[in-house]
């Protein structure tokens, strides 16, 4: 709030601003008395301290809450200034509308919408009130006259009749001499005196006879006054479909204001002669346009609050219009300016309408060239330097627009995208590399964007790249194949990133598995500005000198895998056996792409699944499977298995065969050895039957370690060696029962040797 001395003017006069408090408000009304079906404005006057008057300028206009109350809405109702939009919480200034004859009390409260600004603006910590009365008077007819009404006319005015018939005779009766009536130009004009009064009659003509009229008769009169101009009326109303679309003035709307005046009584004035001055207090928000008429054009430059002052020369002949004006949409700040709406060539802004009922399936963005605009989501691509524009529309007419400048970029930015090199062993893959335009930029993309609006602009063509990605290689070999063979190299809009990049499909896959080196990205713009380049590290995908197959068997269990690679690559590497109890990888100690492939020895292969190894790079992710093709065994088969088991129960049988038929050993202690003579040179076994009840090996007596042999010796006798089991196991094939049993026989090579022998075995 403010308090001047002197009027605020331009130039290097001065004037003394005074910021203080408010102490006290006043309801103002024109007049106290006042017919049915007439309008009056309603101010709040605030004072301070001293009683000093308190301009409420736009500052803290949007902190004061003004509540306003009828007595009896029966009677009379608020008419806001600007029809339907206006609040009553944010005006200080408003219109009533009488309706019946009879008496309301008007009250209004000052308050604000922080408990610290209420201590700053008002000087106590409640709100302020102020109330007036207002009397609407009963009207009086005359009955007796049809068709009779009164034509107010102000100071110095001039009022033109028309539509009148022509055989109709005006005739103006007036005992004063400052209203005057021109019969031919059919205009009443007054002069400087305030009051004045007169009877215009009009008469028909009747018939014409010789020029001259035989008789007329009177059809209608007017009584006409001439009265001081009382009060100064503002009404604007907005149509009822734009009106409940917005909760203020939308900035760029053309909102027509009709300037009236009026009597003590609320009457309107037909005719009078003012000249009207409009300022407000910040002339870059508003603009007005009067064309001589007392229509106005209210055009809202900025968002914010404001006041439109209507000065008529004096005091009592002036009329406020708080003005709230906001845009139809919201307008995202950028990383160039946050204080202003200053976009680069390439930003793409996704606008938010205000409006309350918005119906998103219908068209209501619109611009001017420089620019693409998605009309269905309200999504805009700069594309060319300068002020640009922004409409809104309702029903194809334009009701708000925004206006914003647009820069060329001063620098252009690459980065590193989702890898961190380029791959080609999968055809179709992209990559993508972010790209902003602006060295002060960190994103291109302003506003609350969502998918599915940017998934419709890229549709219909609303985002289109304007720059162009370059890749090539760092070295440079005649050799080398050309880089549009192996890649596509593209600028779009990612919608993954939600960012401007240059995308990289791989086409087709070389043998490059030993190709080592990089690539150059780089943007060009037609701006002549250049971006940065980006060394991308360039990743070739390995080959194997191998078939997709591998063959082993018990016969063939070993195989190899030969992987070709760049030399980097070696801790990348790994293979994966799908079945390690069955096929054993080790690594070369030579080579380090060399994999030993084994199978494993008594390994079973009558597993069912498919047997393969994995060959992974995990930096890449390139994945290549080699199965493995194990021949079986006779005994994994089926039909081997039934064999195998027939055999064993045969020989199983044959064991217990044996051992139930085998007859006992007799000793040599209690029974005479039984001597069969040899008739050939074959040498000659010693049997002796084994005793009734236990072998001798068993005996208390004869008692021996099962690791050390059991010797059975007699005099001039071969020795016979026993072994026990755990002996003969340990033993070579040399050393087998079948030996043993070879060294139980007695060779004799002498008839007369053989003779004494067991001519001594007998004795003894």
């Amino acid at each position: 709030m403010y308090f001047c001395f002197q009027s605020i003017v331009y130039g290097e006069d001065t004037c003394l601003i005074h910021v203080v408090q408010i102490h006290s408000i006043r309801l103002h009304i024109p007049t106290t008395q006042i017919l049915p079906n007439k309008y009056v404005p309603l101010t709040v006057l605030s004072y301070d301290r001293e009683k000093n008057p308190i301009i409420i300028t736009d500052v803290f206009l949007h902190s004061l809450i003004f509540t306003w109350s009828l007595s009896n809405t029966h009677l009379a109702q608020f008419r806001p200034i600007i029809g339907n939009i206006s609040s009553y919480t944010r005006t200080f200034v408003t219109n009533i509308e009488t309706l019946r004859t009879g008496r309301i009390n008007i009250d209004v409260r000052l308050s604000t919408n922080s408990k610290n600004l209420n201590k700053l603006l008002l000087k106590t910590s409640h709100e302020l009130s102020s109330s007036i009365e207002l009397n609407i008077l009963e009207q009086f007819y005359l009955n007796q006259f049809d068709e009779t009404r009164t034509i107010l006319i102000g100071p110095n005015s001039r009022l033109n009749l028309f539509h009148i018939p022509n055989d109709i005779i005006l005739e103006l009766s007036s005992p004063s001499k400052n209203i005057h009536l021109d019969k031919n130009t059919k205009i009443i004009h007054t002069d400087q005196n305030l009051d004045g009064e007169a009877i215009l009659y009009m008469k028909y003509g009747g018939i014409k006879q010789e020029k001259k009229i035989i008789s007329s008769s009177i059809v209608g009169a007017y009584l006409i006054q001439v009265k001081p101009i009382h009060y100064i009326l503002l009404q604007s109303y907005l149509p009822q479909e734009t009106s409940s679309l917005f909760s203020s003035i939308p900035v760029d709307y053309k909102l027509p204001l009709s300037v009236s005046y009026h009597d003590e009584l609320g009457r309107r004035f037909d005719a009078a002669s003012i000249s009207l001055r409009t300022f407000s207090y910040r002339g870059d928000m508003i603009s007005t346009n009067s064309n001589n008429t007392q229509i106005y054009e209210i055009i809202p430059l900025k968002n914010g609050s404001n006041i439109l002052v209507v000065d008529g020369g004096s005091e009592y002949l002036r009329a406020y219009l708080p003005v709230q004006a906001n845009s139809g949409f919201h307008l995202p700040k950028s990383s160039i300016s946050p204080l202003k709406q200053v976009y680069y060539i390439g930003d793409i802004v996704c606008f938010e309408s205000n409006l309350n009922n918005d119906e998103k399936n219908k068209d209501r963005w619109s611009s001017d060239d420089g620019m693409y605009v998605d009309s269905k989501h309200g999504i805009g691509q700069m594309i060319m330097e300068g002020e640009r524009h922004l409409h809104l529309k309702i029903d194809g007419q334009t009701i708000t627009s925004e206006r914003f400048n647009v820069q060329t970029p001063n620098e252009i930015k690459l980065f590193k995208g989702t890898n961190d090199f380029l791959y080609d062993g999968e055809e179709g893959k992209s990559s993508s590399y972010p790209v902003i335009f602006g060295a002060d930029s960190t994103t291109n993309l302003h506003g609350s964007c969502y998918r599915e609006g940017l998934e419709h602009a890229q549709s219909i063509g609303t985002l289109r790249p304007i720059f162009e990605c370059h890749l090539d290689f760092v070295k440079s070999k005649l050799n080398y194949p050309k880089i549009s063979t192996l890649f596509k190299t593209q600028p779009i809009f990612d919608l993954d990133l939600m960012s401007w990049a240059c995308q990289i499909i791989c086409k087709s896959s070389h043998d490059l598995s030993t190709f080592d080196d990089s690539f150059r990205l780089i943007v060009q713009t037609p701006y002549q500005i250049n971006s940065n380049e980006l060394i991308i590290p360039y990743q070739p995908a390995f080959k194997l000198s191998s078939s997709s197959s591998i063959y082993l068997s018990e016969e063939h269990p070993y195989n190899s895998i030969q992987i070709s690679t760049l030399p980097t690559n070696e801790k990348y590497i790994q293979l994966i056996s799908s079945d390690p109890s069955i096929i054993r990888i080790t690594k070369n100690s030579t080579d380090p792409f060399l994999y030993n492939i084994e199978l494993r020895h008594g390994a079973k292969t009558n597993n069912q699944e498919q047997i393969y190894i994995d060959i992974k790079n995990i930096l890449t992710g390139q994945n290549q499977r080699v199965n493995i093709k194990v021949q079986k065994r006779f005994i994994d088969n089926p039909i081997g298995r039934i064999l195998a088991s027939l055999l064993l129960c045969a020989s199983l049988a044959l064991i217990i065969y044996g051992l139930a038929n085998r007859k006992p050993f007799i000793s040599s202690s209690t029974t005479t050895p039984i001597i069969t003579k040899q008739i050939s040179s074959t040498p000659r076994v010693l049997q002796s039957p084994p005793t009734p009840k236990r072998h001798l090996l068993f005996d208390d007596h004869h008692l021996s370690s099962f690791d050390s042999p059991t010797t059975i010796q007699h005099y001039d006798q071969p020795v016979v060696r026993l072994y026990s089991a755990q002996d003969l196991r340990s033993r070579s094939i040399g050393n087998s029962p079948r030996s043993a049993m070879s060294n139980m026989t007695l060779p004799t090579t002498d008839e007369r040797d053989l003779q004494t022998r067991l001519q001594r075995l007998y004795n003894q």
